[in-house]
């Protein structure tokens, strides 16, 4: 069963081309940050928020960007 929230959601990041804004604000504060914190507050600063996943030993092996000023969910792979 498809989720119909999902599908609209998905149609309107499409449609409206939502998906640039957020890898132009995650790579600009990749580029100026040495470290998480300052990768976040970075971040912070233009409307966003990362979720990190890391497995058992810490490493971080995903991440998905929440983008307030969009208001779209994006998983890093993406």
């Amino acid at each position: 069963m498809t989720n119909i929230k999902t599908t609209t959601s998905a149609r309107r990041i499409k449609k409206q081309r939502l998906k640039l804004h957020t890898p132009k604000v995650v790579s600009k504060a990749k580029r100026s940050c040495r470290n998480e914190s300052e990768f976040r507050a970075k971040l912070r600063q233009q409307g966003m928020e990362v979720l990190f996943r890391r497995n058992d030993e810490g490493r971080i092996y995903g991440a998905t960007f929440i983008d307030h000023t969009t208001r779209t969910v994006l998983n890093g792979s993406r």
